[in-house]
């Protein structure tokens, strides 16, 4: 008898740990346009855009570390576009080419609410501090899709010769660093 309820106890402690994470998206989601519409709610959009990349980093690192040469060399993924045919990565929108990799599907959405912070601010008469913070956050992880790509996912059609897997990161985060205090 006890080794059936440990068994169904484990079974469904797994299978139920395995669920929660595999349907975990991020809060942004669940909002509608109209409640993010209004200055009161920009904050939310901010932490939405922190959340997806916080996903999208995890995601692509644990990928890129569990099978390191084998994903970042996958021609299925390297040029490759969103579902929803967004040019992140300047490729060509094939969706029989392998387009659909979850990884990378976490990284366009991070693009995809950064993208949206940036509208929804565009539209929007508000303060002025609460304006240059949700600018900040949107273009700055706007940029940050952009080398999550290049730096795990490999050259695309449009990256340098030396860009991708053999794209010294520290010398390209710097270059970043300079540039972001410039405009500040």
């Amino acid at each position: 008898m006890k080794k059936i309820i440990v068994t169904t106890f484990i079974f469904i402690f797994f299978y139920g740990c395995e669920s929660f994470v595999e349907n975990a998206d991020s809060s942004v989601s669940y909002a509608t346009d109209d409640e993010i519409s209004s200055s009161e709610n920009i904050s939310f959009l901010v932490n939405g855009v922190l959340n997806d990349f916080s996903r999208a980093y995890g995601y692509v690192t644990l990928w890129a570390d569990l099978l390191s040469d084998a994903l970042v060399n996958d021609g299925r993924v390297q040029g490759s576009t969103d579902v929803r045919g967004e040019y992140l990565d300047n490729g060509f929108y094939d969706p029989t080419v392998g387009t659909y990799a979850p990884p990378y599907q976490t990284v366009a959405q991070v693009w995809r609410s950064a993208t949206s912070l940036q509208s929804k601010l565009d539209d929007m008469d508000i303060d002025a501090s609460l304006k240059t913070e949700g600018y900040f956050t949107a273009y700055l992880y706007q940029g940050l899709s952009h080398y999550l790509l290049g730096t795990y996912y490999g050259r695309g059609p449009s990256y340098p010769s030396d860009g991708g897997a053999t794209l010294n990161e520290s010398a390209l985060f710097r270059q970043d660093l300079n540039s972001l205090h410039y405009y500040i």
